[in-house]
C-alpha cells in the first residue's frame, strides 16, 4: 500500500466520481485547489507527486494505484494522455 496522504486527499477531493458535476476540466479542479489550499498544502501534494512518479511504475500499475489507492476517479485517456502524463500535467499546473 502506498502512503501519500496529501495526494490521496487531493485526488479524492477534486478528482472524485462526481468530478464532471463540479468541474468542466481538470485544469478547473486544479485551479480550485490552488485557490483553497495553503502554499504548504500545495507543496506537499507536489512533493508526493514527485515521489509517486519517481517510483518507476508501469502505466498500468500507476493507473491502478491512482484509482484504487489514491481515490482518483479521473480518466485522462479521452484527452489522449497516459496516467503518467496527466499526473505530470497536474504537477505542472500546481507549480505554474
Amino acid at each position: 500500500m502506498i502512503d501519500l496522504p496529501n495526494l490521496f486527499q487531493f485526488f479524492g477531493g477534486y478528482f472524485h466520481q462526481d468530478f464532471a458535476l463540479d468541474y468542466t476540466s481538470d485544469e478547473d479542479a486544479v485551479k480550485d485547489f490552488r485557490n483553497e489550499a495553503s502554499p504548504d498544502e500545495i507543496a506537499a501534494v507536489v512533493r508526493e507527486i514527485d515521489e509517486l512518479l519517481s517510483m518507476g511504475y508501469s502505466e498500468e500499475v500507476l493507473r491502478r494505484i491512482a484509482h484504487r489507492e489514491l481515490a482518483c476517479d479521473y480518466n485522462p485517456s479521452p484527452a489522449g494522455l497516459t496516467m503518467y502524463d496527466w499526473i505530470r500535467r497536474v504537477r505542472d499546473l500546481l507549480t505554474a
